[in-house]
């Protein structure tokens, strides 16, 4: 009962013990079963036999039988200690020892886990090691295809060299010299918090950041047993020349056969200095190449690291950033993951490059939720590599290591601009956007190309798309991502884990952080900017839709200043069309930044304050360009919509629809665009419930709006007349004369010579003015009122003839050597008007010309004089100015607008005559009296005659229907 006194008294000064992992025997060296060696205790035998010799009344019969069981007894342990001798002299065979370290293989380590007797570390060797002549040990030659150092340990007085491949590391530690571990515990790591795990697996993530403070307390060690080897010289534990380590002091071992133990402290601080003789043997060997990378880590000076090491590359709090496909920085929280699957882990083994898991890093970034600031979840990875890689050209790395400079910017200023745009932008902003959106896995998986006006609304469009709005605070916030159990614990269920102690460090930075909590703005620190995302979300005026987008792409859109020359300036309109339209859209717009100009004239309050422009006429002479400089001219975002996004099956619907987007308008104070608005304002007519309800729904919402609205359409004769009452002002954009459409041409050739000036000289398209300026006075001369352009297919022409004179330059690279620039000739344009020629000719034959169409029908007539489009000009002058600034004299306007008069009339006559061969003479006659009325339409004071002539039109025709 002595020794075990002592074994109790010995553990109880040792300090806090871990708690020991259940070990499950191995088949091969199986280990004596503790409870048979219990049962057959020599202590046991000698209390029996006290009590023997003590009972006088024993009888003869249990004498013998005792005397029986002591022979059992006896027989039990010497086969029980001849198996484990026979299994130690099998476990030493595979063991190679060296400074009080036992190394075996991968493969052997946990069988053979029971046998390392007198030693202080178990270490499974990747590496074998050869005993060199002078009874010291290498690493096998051949091993590795990559061998990256010859390192050289400090091992007393002799070096030994030992070639440690790049990246490999000891699969797995084991201190089985106790003193060393609860030493290294309360001294080392964490001072004493916690008794760390007796077991470790790669990367040794709680020893290696303690380097340092092993070597410290090394060092203290050999200095205290100096002084106890001059005051007891001849003490035993002085006096032994080799690495010693009792049972008593030992992990895992089985100590029933040893029953030596430590006499006194000395022995106590010898076995405890071993210990720490033997950890810097293996810090200066096996893992030396990892320790001096994690040095390198520390100091910012490592330029490339093997995957076994990227670990200590990202420390909790460390920003990290990733470079494509934009510069985003996260801030790191855990890692795990990044290690080899354990030998024996079954079916368990992860499913990955070599059975090496991807390393995963938990991280946060800074977002806002429409209201606040705060932390975003988010995880990265990093994929398993060969050899080293650098840093920089990792998928993910330390914000430090980053060198390149976006927009001629260091990083950091980049990112901190990049910033506080992000903060700007939080109010409700109108920009203007050119380039991609941005892809987010789950949310929005296609990129889509975007050039249009957007609103940036995070507090709308949060509250539109739920699933858009970030969720501050959870994920791995709260519960980092756990390690894989294929890498933490083996088959024999022994726990390799550090979740301990790396849970105290993360809890450690989560409690002295100030990165996790939310922020209003204003709040934000240097450490919260450049966390801010790279994107946005915005709504993309032009394609009615929300999108995230990258921030750097986000422009500030100009607005135009008084008496600055603006998008007018570069549109061909009907004279006085512009000042009007200046006119409504200023005065309207300080309506709204003073309530002292407001004037209202309707009885009903807030009915009527909006501003309702009807732009009417032919295609492509200017009605939607006219919106777009309204909108510019205002400083107001131009929000287009069309009867496609209001359509709806029922007249509820419609008027929802209506509601939203007219709401998005008045928050965002936007100038309104309903393009071709006849499918909802056509006239309404009785039985049809459904055409009667959209359109009273639509003039319902119309007078109610109290903001700007512009109607276009080419189809103004369909239109109800209570839509009169409702415009505050119709212009009519008639069709382009021969001086406007030479104006058009002008426009489009100084917008071609404004692009070759914002491009490389080497791509510039080269032209001679006076050509194409020639081509289009002959075009206008040689077509008719059915072939003539209008303004967009003028522009549609210089697209493609620009086209055609590239893909020319394209094919004379082959034949000419040097730098050649496409040429714009007047040849390119006459392939697209004869293109454009024959395509007219067929609708003309299919289905007559459009303006003959028009006309029919009762919804237009295309009139190239300007007195119909109720043009205001100054009567008083000699001379009028066109809106492009170019005067021309009164006589020249009367000649122009005789021979215009004279082309109407032959036109009519035209069309009269093939509308007498296909109608009878009661519907010539109502034709004819609709032209006669559809020619008046215009701004003017007749509009009333020119309602009922259209009313007696219509009439006319439904009669006719009826006879048929």
């Amino acid at each position: 009962m002595a020794e075990v006194a002592v074994e109790d008294e010995s553990r109880e000064s040792i300090g806090p013990q871990p708690a020991r992992s259940s070990e499950a025997p191995d088949e091969h060296l199986e280990s004596p079963a503790p409870s048979l060696v219990h049962q057959y205790n020599d202590n046991d035998v000698d209390s029996e036999d006290d009590n023997f010799d003590s009972d006088v009344d024993s009888s003869l019969e249990a004498h013998k039988e005792r005397e029986a069981k002591r022979v059992l007894i006896t027989a039990n342990n010497r086969r029980a200690k001849s198996k484990f001798a026979e299994a130690t002299k099998e476990a030493e065979a595979k063991f190679y020892r060296e400074n009080g370290v036992v190394y075996t293989n991968d493969e052997s380590w946990a069988k053979l886990r029971a046998y390392p007797l007198n030693a202080h570390l178990y270490v499974s060797s990747s590496v074998p090691r050869i005993p060199t002549p002078q009874g010291k040990a290498t690493c096998g030659e051949g091993t590795a295809s990559n061998v990256e150092l010859t390192h050289l340990h400090e091992e007393g007085e002799n070096l030994v060299a030992i070639d440690i491949p790049a990246g490999v590391l000891p699969m797995r530690i084991r201190f089985i010299n106790e003193l060393l571990l609860a030493d290294f515990s309360r001294n080392c790591a964490m001072a004493g918090l916690l008794v760390l795990n007796e077991d470790h697996v790669a990367p040794f993530k709680s020893l290696i950041p303690f380097e340092q403070e092993i070597r410290k307390r090394h060092r203290h060690l050999e200095a205290d047993f100096d002084n106890i080897s001059r005051e007891k010289p001849f003490h035993p534990a002085v006096s032994r020349d080799v690495p010693y380590l009792p049972w008593t002091l030992s992990y895992y071992l089985h100590r029933q056969f040893d029953k030596t133990s430590p006499e006194d402290d000395t022995d106590r601080a010898r076995a405890l200095l071993d210990g720490y003789r033997a950890f810097i043997h293996v810090l200066n060997t096996d893992l030396k190449s990892l320790v001096d990378d994690y040095r390198r880590i520390v100091s910012r000076t490592v330029e490339r690291l093997p995957f076994s090491h990227l670990w200590y590359l990202f420390p909790s709090g460390e920003e990290i950033v990733v470079k494509y496909p934009r510069y985003q920085v996260f801030r790191v929280l855990t890692v795990s993951g990044g290690r080899r699957a354990l030998p024996g882990s079954g079916e368990q083994r992860v499913a990955s490059f070599r059975g090496v898991s991807d390393l995963v890093i938990d991280c946060f970034y800074i977002d806002y939720d429409g209201d606040k600031f705060g932390p975003v979840p988010f995880t990265l990875r990093i994929k398993p590599y060969d050899d080293v890689r650098r840093v920089s050209n990792l998928s993910v790395y330390p914000l430090s290591y980053e060198t390149n400079s976006p927009g001629n910017k260091p990083l950091h200023e980049y990112l901190m601009t990049r910033g506080e745009k992000f903060v700007e932008l939080t109010t409700v902003s109108h920009r203007s956007y050119r380039g991609l959106t941005v892809k987010e896995p789950g949310l929005f998986e296609t990129v889509d190309k975007i050039e249009s006006d957007v609103v940036v609304d995070f507090e709308l469009a949060f509250r539109l798309n739920t699933r858009l709005k970030p969720i501050f605070g959870n994920g791995v916030i709260i519960e980092p991502t756990p390690e894989l159990p294929n890498e933490t614990v083996d088959d024999y269920h022994i726990s390799y884990d550090d979740a301990e102690f790396l849970v105290s460090r993360w809890c450690k930075w989560n409690r002295e952080t100030d990165f996790l909590h939310a922020y209003s703005p204003g709040r934000l620190s240097d450490g919260h900017f450049i966390l801010l995302p790279s994107r946005v979300y915005a709504y993309v005026l032009l394609d009615r839709k929300w999108c995230p987008l990258d921030i750097d792409l986000i422009v500030t859109v100009h607005k135009v200043t008084p008496g600055e020359h603006d998008g007018f300036q570069k549109l061909v309109l009907p004279s006085g069309h512009r000042k009007i339209v200046r006119a409504l859209i200023n005065t309207h717009a300080d309506k709204f930044e003073t309530t002292e100009s407001q004037h209202e004239f309707d009885i009903v309050k807030g009915k009527g304050r909006g501003l309702i422009i009807l732009l009417h006429g032919a295609p492509g002479v200017g009605k939607t360009s006219t919106a777009e400089c309204v909108a510019a001219n205002a400083g107001r975002p131009l929000f287009p919509i069309t009867c496609g996004d209001i359509g709806g099956e029922t007249a509820q619907e419609v008027e929802r629809n209506l509601e939203s987007f007219f709401a998005l308008a008045r928050k965002w104070n936007c100038v309104l665009l309903l393009d071709e608005a006849d499918v909802f304002l056509s006239s309404r007519q009785s039985g049809n419930i459904v055409q009667n309800s959209l359109v009273s729904v639509f003039l319902r919402v119309l007078e109610y709006y109290p903001g700007i609205l512009i109607l276009t359409t080419n189809r103004v004769g369909s239109f109800d007349e209570a839509i009169k009452s409702r415009v505050h002002c119709a212009l009519y954009y008639p069709m382009l004369n021969e001086k406007r459409t030479f104006l058009v041409w002008q426009k489009n050739i100084d917008k071609l010579e404004e692009q070759n000036e914002k491009v490389d000289p080497a791509v510039r398209v080269q032209f001679e003015r006076k050509d194409i300026e020639k081509f289009a006075k002959r075009h206008w001369k040689e077509g008719n009122r059915d072939n003539r352009w209008n303004g967009r297919q003028i522009k549609n022409a210089f697209q493609t003839a620009v086209s055609l004179a590239q893909w020319d330059c394209y094919q004379a690279l082959s034949e000419i050597k040097g730098p050649v620039s496409p040429v714009l000739k007047a040849k390119h344009f006459k392939k697209v008007a004869l293109a454009s020629k024959h395509f007219d000719k067929y609708l003309t034959k299919t289905r007559r010309s459009d303006e003959a169409i028009a006309k029919e029908l009762g919804i237009r007539i295309d009139n190239s004089s300007e007195e119909d489009s109720g043009s205001v000009s100054d009567s008083s002058s000699s001379e009028e100015k066109s809106d492009d600034g170019q005067s021309f004299k009164k006589s020249d306007k009367k000649k122009a607008r005789s021979k215009a008069s004279g082309s109407m009339k032959k036109s009519k006559s035209r069309s009269h005559g093939k509308s007498k061969r296909s109608k009878s003479p009661t519907e010539s006659s109502e034709s004819q009296s609709s032209e006669t009325s559809d020619s008046e339409v215009n701004v003017s004071d007749d509009s009333n005659t020119d309602g009922e002539s259209r009313q007696k039109h219509r009439d006319s025709k439904r009669k006719q229907e009826k006879r048929q």
